[in-house]
């Protein structure tokens, strides 16, 4: 049995066509092993293209969405470390006051952490602090700012 190639119009056994090992049916490919090869990497790199476009701007939509959520939570919240009184939005960040980030074995991303504190407003559950005492009530237990008295510097 002969089949044309639609690419290089050329007769060919239905085996040349076939890129299944052992296939007991007739291919349904409408092109030869050669043509299809050279349509497969024209494909590979049109989507390596493609995709590596979509995926800019799919970063870019996230950013902007995960900014959203945080700029949300720290204006509900205060805005400033309860700690330090610290304001700058960059050094900011959410702590879980019960230590409960790892409920039920989950781990969540940030944003979704965010909105659900937005959504439960629960301030004996989440509370803002700046980086700096968040790590160290983590490290230590408990933040300096709550236990040492400010000590001039020698």
């Amino acid at each position: 049995m002969k089949r044309i190639c639609k690419t290089c119009k050329t007769n060919r056994a239905v085996y040349e066509y076939d890129t299944t090992k052992g296939a007991k049916r007739p291919s349904r490919m409408y092109y030869c092993i050669g043509c299809e090869r050279e349509r497969q990497a024209g494909r590979k790199e049109y989507y390596k293209v493609y995709n590596r476009a979509r995926r800019v701007e799919a970063n870019e939509y996230q950013k902007k969405h995960n900014r959203k959520a945080r700029e949300k939570f720290l204006e509900l919240y205060g805005g400033q470390c309860e700690c330090c009184n610290e304001k700058q939005y960059e050094f900011l960040a959410l702590d879980h006051i019960q230590n409960d980030a790892k409920a039920n074995g989950k781990r969540r991303s940030s944003t979704i952490q965010y909105k659900e504190a937005v959504r439960t407003m629960d301030k004996t559950r989440f509370r803002i602090l700046c980086h700096n005492c968040n790590l160290a009530r983590a490290f230590y237990g408990i933040c300096p700012h709550q236990t040492l008295p400010s000590q001039p510097v020698e």
